[in-house]
């Protein structure tokens, strides 16, 4: 991981090259300006297969489906957990070693990735994705005109 990149990196030299990137090239300065104040909780694993699936699972233990909200909004993905506070009767939190504080864990997705459903098992939240590629995108022979 790089660490000692300036909080605003000069992509000059990369916009000179690229047409239409520049999408890719605020996205990579908001994740440069949004490092410094990252939170590793919950934690979490990025799945890829060969066939272009993917599955972003969270560490959950402890949460409900009611207590987690997921959300993609123009091309973040968003979950966030709210854990609500119960009362156990007859016992006092001596230890808690199990985090139930709540959370919001963000994810950039790209515009040809579909999000195909979410699941909740064993405190593991599993989200499915999908590259999905448009035919104007696959590989095709461009014919020359006379």
């Amino acid at each position: 991981m790089v660490t000692n990149l300036p909080s605003v990196f000069d992509w000059a030299p990369y916009r000179r090259q690229t047409v239409g990137f520049d999408h890719m090239i605020n996205l990579l300065d908001t994740l440069l300006e949004d490092s410094a104040g990252v939170s590793n909780y919950p934690p979490y694993n990025i799945h890829k297969s060969d066939s272009g699936k993917y599955i972003i699972e969270l560490a959950l233990a402890g949460f409900t489906d009611k207590e987690i909200q997921i959300k993609y909004v123009d091309g973040t993905l968003t979950i966030t957990g709210q854990k609500e506070e119960k009362e156990i009767d007859d016992f006092s939190h001596w230890y808690r070693g199990i985090a139930t504080r709540s959370f919001v864990r963000k994810f950039n997705i790209a515009d040809d990735v579909v999000i195909k459903g979410a699941s909740l098992k064993n405190g593991l939240l599993s989200i499915g994705l999908e590259k999905i590629l448009p035919e104007e995108r696959k590989e095709r022979i461009i014919n020359i005109s006379t």
